[in-house]
């Protein structure tokens, strides 16, 4: 009969995981050593000061035993986080791998495997142990900003703003009558009590955020202790993202967590984030320097319809040679060859949003505002000048590493503020042709 032992040899350390008690340090019986996080390396440590060249240093056995065994926690905590798999499933692997590598290693006490097997960790709370998972509350952590001119507390805070938002609806109801009054409002009188009992974490309540209850409900829990489950995930997830992985075996093992950082509604937030930011630095510029960004095509830019070949004129390739000297910082004397065919799209989608062209179905998404233009044609950078003009996308075309928006620009209007800041007046009738016609698309 089969001695089934093996797999209960753990309940107590994980039960007293689970009600937040401290367990004995004695109480791990497996054989840490050569693990790259593991407290008893003296036998390693000496061993490296030992050698005379670093350079000629190469890892023992041991060593890359425990490297292995690092990806392989790495990878678990990442599926885990990734894929929403159950503590209970990474147990059972983990206790299955673990007596699987065992018997194994019982060929050959003194081989690979059995070095393997005494080194992976049989249970979840060993496993979050060794790769540090189970430190101190990282909420606790105080920022300094140098540029703060004044600190508020937080409770003061809380009352300025409830004060606010009963205002609000009291002038509401005076106003637009109680019968007009939606429940949203009537929640407004609550929001104080809920931010001092739940704390600034529950704010996501506050505006009805559906979208991110159905990613917490997608968490599998064991319906005990469902926020402290729920919290546990979200820094574990956050810790693993912060590993630095071992330079051994990164060409082997690392393409398994380039796509395991986000997945699902994450991802898709994180996406217009990224673009976000790759922008700053674009609108931050000055008109003048629109050398010192990359212009070329990024990730974010995907082509909305299928391309045509289109032939530019001589003036065409005269206006577009005068853009790439720009982009690019190079001076008037530079040559350029510029072939005649591109290949045109009707319509691009930069991050989450879509860009459309007077060839479109619709036009109402082919009118843009940008400070690209100046006066007849020129360039902003070119001609001097710093405004914000109104255009509409002839068409969109790929070239040399660069989208380009073929644009028309409308004309300035002679009363143009004639009725008053924002309001602005256009003339319906376009600007002269020139560079200014094809702008950079980021």
């Amino acid at each position: 009969e089969e001695d089934l032992s093996y797999f209960e040899d753990d309940d107590e350390e994980i039960e007293a995981y689970e009600s937040g008690r401290n367990v004995r340090e004695d109480s791990v019986n497996e054989d840490w050593s050569g693990f790259p996080n593991a407290q008893d390396s003296e036998e390693d440590f000496e061993q490296n000061q030992s050698t005379e060249n670093a350079d000629e240093y190469s890892p023992s056995i041991s060593d890359r035993c425990g490297i292995l065994v690092f990806w392989l926690l790495l990878f678990l905590v990442s599926w885990q986080s990734a894929f929403f798999v159950t503590d209970s499933a990474v147990e059972m692997l983990l206790k299955f791998l673990s007596r699987f590598l065992g018997l194994l290693g019982t060929f050959d006490e003194n081989g690979i495997i059995s070095r393997l097997s005494k080194r992976l960790p049989s249970t979840l709370y060993k496993l979050r142990k060794n790769l540090g998972l189970l430190g101190n509350d990282e909420f606790i952590k105080y920022v300094v900003c140098p540029k703060c001119k004044n600190l508020y507390d937080y409770k003061d805070c809380i009352q300025n703003r409830d004060r606010h938002l009963m205002e609000f609806c009291h002038t509401f109801e005076e106003l637009c009558g109680k019968d007009l009054v939606t429940p949203n409002m009537h929640l407004h009188g609550h929001l104080k009590e809920c931010l001092l009992d739940y704390g600034p974490f529950h704010s996501f309540w506050c505006f009805s955020f559906e979208r991110f209850n159905g990613i917490l409900g997608s968490f599998h829990t064991n319906n005990r202790s469902i926020e402290i489950q729920l919290m546990r995930k979200f820094l574990s997830q956050t810790k693993v993202k912060d590993f630095e992985y071992p330079e051994m075996f990164q060409e082997t093992f690392l393409e398994f967590f380039e796509g395991s950082h986000s997945s699902g509604s994450v991802k898709d937030t994180q996406e217009p984030i990224k673009q976000f930011l790759s922008l700053r630095q674009h609108r931050e510029i000055s008109i003048k320097d629109l050398h010192l960004c990359d212009w070329t095509a990024s990730d974010d830019i995907v082509e909305m319809s299928t391309f045509r070949d289109e032939t530019l004129d001589t003036d065409d390739l005269t206006a577009l040679e005068s853009v790439y000297k720009e982009l690019l910082g190079l001076g008037e004397g530079t040559f350029l060859e510029m072939p005649h065919t591109i290949a045109e799209f009707k319509s691009l989608k930069v991050g989450s949003v879509v860009y459309g062209s007077s060839q479109s179905q619709t036009t109402r998404n082919s009118f843009v505002l940008a400070n690209w233009a100046g006066h007849e044609g020129r360039l902003a950078c070119s001609s001097g000048c710093n405004d914000v003009r109104p255009g509409q996308v002839i068409s969109f075309f790929f070239r040399y590493m660069f989208y380009f928006a073929r644009v028309n620009w409308y004309s300035v209007h002679p009363e143009r503020f004639s009725h008053g800041v924002p309001v602005e007046i256009w003339c319906n009738s376009f600007d002269l042709f020139g560079p200014a016609c094809f702008m950079p698309v980021q």
